[in-house]
């Protein structure tokens, strides 16, 4: 691969020459011989078609539960957030029943990966509202419920300069098993099971200018199916009280994937 000097920026291919822009940067090589068709019947190639499956469907999975973490994650979540995810799903398939490029993606083990991943690093949960949160189940109709004990703001927290309230939000994700489909060459939800899904409550805004808020609790519906993990989720935001509206403040917000009992 070369560069190309020159005030000229192009992209494309002109013969046996692609041309393509790189971090603001041109560059050329020669058009490779290999395609897709000739790699899947190329037994050298088998290694590479297997990691790349795998890898696609860590995209396609995480995709899939990137969307019902809407709008949290796009408050919240920092700008490797996404690879993060992607890192776990890859884990989970790698240690999934199945042949290497084929193996299942499992919701229970996917649930244990990502356990205690926080959306944002830079704001980790545990760091910014210290109290030890722990969702269970309340029936097997899929009723999930985190109590919330007695908070006095000023100890029980670490307040970013400007707030004058916080929600605390909790949610569940149900990870569904994802298995690889012959026909279409790409991974899916197995079948009988439904995509993943996820349901979230907020608590409304709370002041942080007061020795004590009452103890809470949060409930969520979810139910489940044979073969589905679930996770919780616990977070919280603040925001700025002028004139009696709450302005969201972008500092500050955490989220992690916790635990159900």
């Amino acid at each position: 691969m070369a560069s190309v000097k020159g005030n000229v920026m192009i992209s494309g291919t002109i013969g046996d020459m692609t041309f393509f822009i790189r971090n603001g940067k041109s560059f050329v090589r020669k058009k490779t011989s290999l395609d897709k068709k000739r790699m899947k019947a190329d037994p050298n190639f088998k290694r590479t078609i297997e990691s790349a499956y795998e890898f696609g469907a860590a995209s396609t999975i995480g995709r899939a539960i990137l969307d019902q973490l809407d709008p949290w994650h796009k408050k919240i979540s920092d700008g490797q957030f996404w690879n993060r995810l992607k890192s776990h799903i890859h884990k989970t398939l790698k240690d999934g029943p199945g042949d290497r490029g084929r193996r299942t993606f499992e919701g229970n083990r996917a649930a244990k990966n990502i356990k205690g991943m926080n959306l944002n690093n830079s704001f980790e949960f545990d760091r910014t509202f210290y109290p030890v949160l722990a969702p269970f189940a309340v029936n097997m109709f899929g009723d999930w419920q985190l109590n919330v004990p007695e908070i006095n703001p000023k100890k029980n927290m670490m307040i970013p300069e400007g707030a004058t309230h916080y929600n605390l939000v909790f949610g569940c994700l149900v990870l569904s098993p994802f298995d690889w489909n012959k026909l279409t060459e790409k991974y899916g939800p197995s079948a009988g099971a439904k995509p993943p899904r996820a349901i979230f409550t907020e608590s409304g805004p709370l002041p942080l200018l007061v020795d004590k808020n009452p103890a809470m609790n949060l409930m969520v519906n979810l139910p489940t199916q044979t073969g589905e993990g679930i996770i919780g989720l616990t977070g919280i935001v603040f925001s700025q009280e002028v004139d009696g509206v709450h302005y969201p403040l972008e500092s500050g917000a955490a989220m992690r994937f916790v635990n159900v009992n």
